[in-house]
């Protein structure tokens, strides 16, 4: 079987008001913070159409508080910026879990204790270029580099990010109007620590009603591992899913915000995922975000 992990709610919702196949001008920037949460105690595992469950030991709540920004350094450059705050815990035992142990061969098993842990996620900066630009098109060089900067915990299996430097190029291309927009971004996720490497697409859209106080948005995402599986030892990360080697998804999620004053928006969101080592569970997140 192999083994265990979850596609982390943070991962599900983009950073950005509009994706990134278009740059700031220069001296225009966008700011945000908010919240998501998502709470499981089983996983998908196996192919993304042949689904299989896995429940684990305990309970485990997954929460972010996302502070993210990006400035256009000249009309072509944007810088960006995610500071993740982490808090993970575990909860009581499941007792899916040692009912489904019972039905195995595999007799009893050790396995972590309860506990929390507070920490960053993975720090991300990321340099985004206008390579091309004609009437409502826009197309976008990205690369983004993500630090070893999460925290880990062996007796309860908690992580805050993975143990590993990312280092991901990505182009993406959009094309918008007034009322409404599409996009779609592909790259590779390159990481150290004998992580496996990971292709990963996105398209999404949206559309402004009412006149334009609401943004509503839909999005796809598809991340699967190439060149094989990676060989990190994850730990006892295995009984928690959290920030391990070899996940593999088809996440949807759909993003309704309200600009209530001028510059500043309220966002809410819902998204989930399904495929091998993801949560069997939805995510939500509440955003606050300013531009000029």
């Amino acid at each position: 079987m192999r083994r265990i992990g979850i596609l982390i709610a943070f991962t599900l919702f983009s950073s950005q008001v509009f994706g990134q196949a278009w740059s700031r001008l220069q001296g225009h920037g966008y700011v945000q913070a908010g919240y998501s949460i998502i709470t499981y105690n089983a996983l998908y595992a196996g192919e993304i159409d042949d689904l299989d469950q896995i429940p684990l030991p305990r309970e485990v709540m997954d929460q972010t508080i996302p502070v993210y920004g990006e400035y256009g350094i000249t009309d072509k450059l944007t810088l960006s910026l995610e500071l993740p705050v982490k808090w993970v815990k575990t909860g009581d035992p499941n007792q899916e879990f040692f009912d489904a142990l019972q039905d195995s061969s595999l007799g009893l098993i050790a396995f972590p204790d309860e506990g929390e842990l507070l920490g960053l996620g993975n720090i991300r900066l990321s340099g985004i270029y206008n390579i091309w630009k004609k009437d409502y098109w826009s197309a976008t060089a990205k690369l983004r580099i993500e630090a070893n900067t999460g925290a880990y915990d062996d007796k309860s299996g908690l992580r805050t990010g993975f143990d590993a430097w990312t280092f991901s190029p990505f182009l993406a291309i959009g094309h918008g109007r007034s009322l409404w927009f599409a996009a779609a971004e592909t790259g590779i996720n390159f990481r150290t620590n004998n992580y496996s490497t990971q292709s990963y697409t996105t398209a999404y859209g949206g559309i402004n009603f009412l006149k334009n106080i609401f943004l509503f948005m839909g999005g796809l995402e598809l991340q699967r591992n190439i060149g094989g599986d990676g060989t990190h030892d994850d730990g006892n990360s295995v009984f928690t899913g959290l920030y391990i080697d070899n996940i593999e998804f088809l996440a949807w999620y759909f993003k309704l915000s309200a600009n209530p004053w001028k510059n500043f928006r309220i966002w809410l969101a819902t998204g989930r995922g399904f495929g091998n080592l993801v949560a069997k569970a939805p995510s939500f997140s509440v955003t606050l975000s300013k531009e000029w």
